[in-house]
C-alpha cells in the first residue's frame, strides 16, 4: 500500500496533475479551507480536472447553524438578533523556522450551505448525487451541524 500512496504538499485551488482519478476526497472539512466563493470554485475545478469520467467526488463541509429566531414580542420580524458563536475555534500551530518565534495562527473554517455548494458544483461541471447528515448515513437537514456530500464528476 505504501507504494500507492503519495503526499504532495500544493494548494488545492491550483494543483494540476496529469493522472485522473474514480475517486477524490475531501476529509475533515478540507473545503472550509476556501475563504471565498471564488476559492470554493478553483477548488471544485481541481476536483473536476482529477476525476476519471464516472468519477465521483466525497466530501465533509460545515453546515452553517441556523439563525436564531428572536422570541420577544416587542421585536419587529426581522429585526437583527446576534448570531450563534462556536462553543470553541479550531487552531493550528504553524511550523516555523529554526530560530523564529511559534505562534498558534487561529484556523478559520467556512461553513457553505447545500445551495452554496450546489450552484458552485454546477457551475463547475459537477453533480450533487446525495448528501447526509451524519456519517450513519443519515438523510441530510438544514440543521445539522455538518454535510457529508457524493457527487458526480
Amino acid at each position: 500500500m505504501a507504494g500507492r500512496v503519495r503526499f504532495l504538499h500544493a494548494d488545492p485551488r491550483s494543483l494540476r496533475l496529469s493522472e485522473r482519478f474514480p475517486v477524490v476526497l475531501a476529509p475533515q472539512h478540507a473545503m472550509g479551507m476556501m475563504a471565498t466563493p471564488e476559492d470554493l470554485e478553483a477548488f471544485l475545478s481541481t476536483v473536476r480536472h482529477h476525476l476519471r469520467p464516472g468519477g465521483s467526488f466525497v466530501y465533509d463541509v460545515l453546515n452553517p447553524a441556523p439563525e436564531p429566531v428572536s422570541t420577544r414580542e416587542d421585536e419587529e420580524p426581522g429585526t437583527a438578533v446576534e448570531p450563534r458563536r462556536p462553543v470553541f475555534a479550531f487552531h493550528l500551530r504553524e511550523r516555523r523556522q529554526p530560530g523564529a518565534p511559534l505562534g498558534i495562527r487561529r484556523l478559520k473554517l467556512r461553513p457553505f450551505t447545500a445551495e452554496e455548494l450546489d450552484a458552485a458544483m454546477k457551475d463547475c461541471g459537477l453533480t450533487p448525487r446525495e448528501r447526509f447528515g451524519r456519517f450513519d448515513g443519515k438523510p441530510f437537514d438544514p440543521e445539522d451541524t455538518r454535510h457529508i456530500g457524493v457527487v458526480d464528476g
